[in-house]
């Protein structure tokens, strides 16, 4: 059921150069959803397109472009973006390529809030909290966090038009994450990173059947 749950979503290979608002696509394993673009300031019509998706080994990296630009001693960009991944994560990392700009993250085990006065909060301790720069070129965080099965994001994007140089521009930025594709490329379907380690009871039916096995030969051969 879960397959076949899984394959109902389209893969996000096949949907590349879209608009990410009210999207949900899968790949290695993962599935992001709920995506939701806001203007906070600047641009009261704001568009992320997901770009590209790769999945190399459970690996899986989205690339965006959120078509964000200030000219100098213009108006500030921001922009709030929110989505959820589902499949199992237990690292994220973010990737930022552009001028006098920042993204700040959060990743939260349960829903974030767009309004009200806990908005853009987790409701408990965050799994993770940075900010990338891109102020002349790329930048990369990631942070690590015990396994969860279902990951909330909210990223705050700014580009500024003056600081610290004249004029900014952000039209890609990354997100990776590990912990719960599968190896396949492009893949929609589950999957854990990682042999599987046989349980207990397993290992001694196993056992079992081998003793079994070296009885029914040695009878054989002595017939």
């Amino acid at each position: 059921m879960l397959s076949a749950m899984a394959n109902a979503v389209p893969l996000c290979t096949d949907i590349a150069s879209q608009n990410i608002s009210g999207l949900s696509c899968a790949i290695g394993g993962l599935t992001f959803s709920n995506f939701q673009v806001i203007a906070a300031a600047g641009n009261a019509s704001p568009e992320v397109d997901l770009s590209s998706a790769v999945d190399v080994s459970g690996a899986v990296t989205l690339a965006f472009n959120p078509h964000m630009s200030a000219t100098a001693n213009g108006g500030f960009q921001d922009i709030y973006l929110y989505y959820q991944v589902t499949g199992g994560i237990n690292q994220i990392g973010l990737g930022v390529n552009g001028t006098n700009s920042t993204v700040g993250e959060t990743v939260c085990s349960s829903p974030i809030a767009t309004t009200g006065p806990n908005a853009n909060m987790c409701s408990q301790a965050p799994l993770a909290n940075f900010v990338a720069f891109g102020e002349a070129g790329p930048s990369t965080v990631s942070a690590s966090f015990a396994s969860t099965q279902t990951a909330y994001v909210f990223k705050d994007i700014n580009v500024s038009p003056n600081s610290p140089n004249a004029g900014g521009t952000l039209t890609s930025f990354t997100q990776s994450f590990n912990g719960g594709g599968s190896s396949g490329q492009g893949g929609g379907e589950g999957g854990g990173v990682g042999n599987t380690v046989p349980e207990p009871l397993s290992l001694i039916l196993m056992g079992s059947g081998l003793v079994v096995i070296g009885l029914l030969r040695h009878k054989t051969q002595a017939g």
